[in-house]
């Protein structure tokens, strides 16, 4: 059997000067690799936000609430697309997610990749003043 090549001591020497300077350089890495499980740092996404900030989820709240408002209030959307990428984003749907439903259900819209659906979201952000 051959040594993994991530546990070798040259891999490991060359890991921890990328590591270096990406962190002098600003970068700040998702994963902790001072622990041998669980290396998803739990400040780095929405989902683990909601117990450790609650400023943050009820800004986050607050944000929902408001697209549903715009979604419930008479906004117009410019095409059926945007409708349903904005429902779908308002239950909270990732833009990956929002892409995959798009492909599969609306026929008129197949390949619709996941910028479109960023662009989308972002332009009705704009549109309807909601950050």
């Amino acid at each position: 059997m051959s040594e993994n090549p991530f546990k070798t001591k040259e891999f490991k020497k060359l890991f921890e000067e990328w590591n270096n300077r990406l962190e002098e350089e600003g970068f700040a890495d998702a994963e902790d690799f001072s622990q041998n499980c669980d290396r998803l740092k739990t400040w780095h996404s929405f989902k683990f936000v909601l117990g450790t900030a609650p400023l943050r989820a009820s800004e986050c709240a607050e944000y929902f609430d408001r697209a549903q408002q715009l979604l419930h209030n008479g906004f117009i959307f410019e095409n059926e697309l945007a409708l349903r990428i904005w429902q779908l984003h308002c239950i909270g749907y990732s833009i990956r997610k929002i892409s995959e439903i798009i492909e599969q259900t609306m026929l008129n819209y197949t390949g619709t990749r996941r910028n479109n659906v960023h662009y989308i979201i972002k332009k009705i952000q704009k549109a309807g003043n909601i950050k």
